[in-house]
């Protein structure tokens, strides 16, 4: 049944796909968000939390200022991101953590964002409520997702995500 993975499901499809992942959502991420990550990216001020930083693909685009702290649920996926961030010269806080469960206290942040990753919650309810409880309340918080759990072919270690996963 869709959207019933658990967070453990979730964190092993991002252990076992990171290598891939980039060359995966390329195409993808061309075709149908354009340059999003960019826009979302850019409109990040002071301290900034990003949920679910993946292999890093947004790091590049933040301004010089920001204090960037990122949460990743897959620790293969985090190494990717800290290799990117080197790479880049990047300073960040990177560290495991779920997006669920976050372990920051309210108003710990000017600016939350999230791309391409809400469809890797497993919990409806966290979706709305983790980033406002973690933004202050004068900057608003910024994303963009394909889609929600229960329409998410990217967090599904199914059989018919993978398939469609591997066309992009």
């Amino acid at each position: 049944m869709p959207g019933t993975e658990t967070t453990d499901e979730v964190r092993r499809y991002y252990d076992k796909t990171a290598s891939r992942y980039d060359r995966q959502i390329k195409l993808f991420e061309r075709i149908l968000f354009g340059d999003g990550r960019r826009w979302v990216c850019s409109q990040a001020q002071g301290d900034v939390l990003e949920l679910a930083v993946g292999t890093g693909r947004n790091l590049r685009f933040y301004p010089n200022d920001v204090r960037l702290t990122g949460i990743e649920l897959s620790h293969a996926m985090l190494d990717l991101a800290k290799h990117e961030a080197a790479a880049l010269g990047r300073e960040a806080d990177l560290r495991v953590g779920d997006a669920q469960l976050l372990d920051f206290a309210d108003e710990s942040f000017d600016t939350v964002t999230c791309t391409l990753s809400l469809c890797t919650t497993t919990s409806p309810a966290s979706r709305s409520t983790t980033s406002a409880t973690s933004a202050s309340t004068s900057n608003a918080s910024s994303g963009r997702s394909s889609g929600s759990s229960s329409a998410s072919w990217r967090a599904s270690p199914r059989p018919s995500a993978r398939r469609m996963s591997r066309r992009s």
